[in-house]
């Protein structure tokens, strides 16, 4: 018998007339690493919630089936009590955070405080937790402080310290630099050779294929494949995307030893070397392009004596531009001084000839665009429609409803999926 087992779950968000889940069936063994990937919309987070009791108990709506995860049947017991056994990660660590403590020490400790371990104990598990994370130096620091990614491995370390028998990850990497991304996965493998079963919402499909012992693949609700990464991996009508491993192997027919498709970078180069010796000509081609932003000897801090930029210059053309660098580097601090959210203590931004110092947040608004690390800090209306109206409508444009119909079609929410945003 598995530790976690779900039979014909079905569930409907109130108001919405579209199953989330439709009719799942899944054994998951103890010590497990399930990965479950999907496209956006197809019910992975939903699944996630329905492991551990917020769905049903929490969002309510209409539900049926029966999940189990130990002894414990999900629907008969309040989520305080799920999570004495299954510990879960969300996506955003800000709706994780409990904000009753004032330091990553405490934040951590929170939990086990409240289960009345002894003090002793606590301080053993929650130094061991945080030293595992590399979050150690940040205890006495604000969690609130911190940037996203550090703030994600705080969250992580306060369901880890509670020590549950099933710990679900719904998307934990989403803001973490690949460093971070690593060593959070390295910490997963070894709480699965523990004994722990690993739930994983992903979309970083070569991060699965490494890690994961089985994928579960949703589509619009349903479970339309279930079994050894990889093996599902090797399928063309599953709508994902493999690994580029994958994909390149399958162009030039390079297999491995066991007559399958490689979906590691170590599988890979195994199965070329046996094969061919592949090379690739990279052509440079010098490129000119009008230059965009300038910055010119900008200092910048939060707080007084920490600098996150001193005397820092740079020039952006028209080119993608990638911002890269470790968690706390100063990206997301960057972009919002290039948006005019921040201005800089000291030095000059340009956009085009312009001083953006000289410019509203509203004016460059119609020329700037700015999408959050977080999605939920840039989303308050009440429908689809009426929110991404709400930008073309306050700069007075006339044809904003057709605007906003043809960016959701790009994106691909045509007119008749509008669900509520927050949803």
């Amino acid at each position: 018998m598995g530790i976690i087992s779900i039979g014909h779950l079905k569930y409907r968000y109130p108001g919405m007339n579209k199953l989330a889940l439709d009719d799942i069936n899944v054994e998951i063994e103890q010590g497990e690493i399930i990965g479950v990937i999907g496209r956006s919309g197809s019910g992975k987070s939903t699944l996630a919630q329905a492991l551990i009791g917020l769905v049903p108990n929490f969002y309510r709506g209409a539900y049926g089936g029966r999940v189990r995860v130990g002894e414990k049947v999900v629907r008969e017991c309040p989520v305080e009590q799920m999570c004495e056994d299954v510990g879960m990660i969300f996506q955003n660590p800000f709706t994780q955070l409990s904000g009753a403590k004032d330091n990553v020490y405490g934040e951590v400790a929170y939990g086990l405080q409240n289960l009345g371990i002894p003090r002793d104990e606590i301080h053993r598990r929650v130094e061991k937790v945080l030293k595992k994370l590399g979050i150690w130096e940040y205890r006495e620091k604000n969690p609130f402080l911190l940037s996203g990614g550090q703030m994600q491995r705080v969250a992580i370390a306060s369901m880890l310290v509670m020590n549950p028998k099933v710990m679900i990850f719904d998307e934990p990497t989403s803001q973490l630099d690949p460093r971070a991304t690593k060593e959070i996965f390295s910490i997963v493998e070894d709480m699965a050779k523990e004994g722990k079963t690993i739930i994983i919402v992903e979309q970083k499909i070569e991060l699965m294929a490494r890690h994961c012992d089985k994928l579960l693949v949703l589509e619009g609700g349903k479970c339309i494949a279930f079994g050894k990464t990889e093996e599902v991996l090797q399928r063309t009508d599953l709508g994902i995307a493999p690994p580029i491993y994958v994909r390149i192997a399958r162009e030039h027919n390079i297999k491995t030893a066991q007559g399958r498709y490689p979906i590691t970078a170590e599988e890979f180069l195994q199965s070329v070397k046996q094969k061919v010796n592949l090379s690739l000509d990279e052509k440079r081609e010098s490129y000119q392009a009008e230059e965009v932003f300038r910055i010119q000897g900008m200092d910048f801090s939060y707080v007084e004596d920490s600098p996150i930029f001193s005397d820092f210059s740079l020039s952006l053309d028209a080119r993608s531009t990638a911002i890269v660098g470790e968690n706390g580097a100063g990206k997301t601090t960057l972009v919002k001084l290039l948006k005019g959210l921040l201005s800089p203590q000291k030095g000059d931004i340009l956009y085009g000839r312009e001083n953006i110092k000289e410019k509203t947040v509203a004016s460059l608004a119609k020329e700037v665009g700015y999408v959050f690390q977080n999605p939920d800090d840039q989303i308050f209306q009440s429908n689809v429609l009426q929110e991404v109206m709400f930008g073309p409508k306050n700069l007075g444009m006339k044809n904003a409803e057709e605007m906003a119909n043809e960016a959701l079609e790009m994106v691909g929410l045509p007119i008749k999926h509008r669900p509520i945003p927050m949803i």
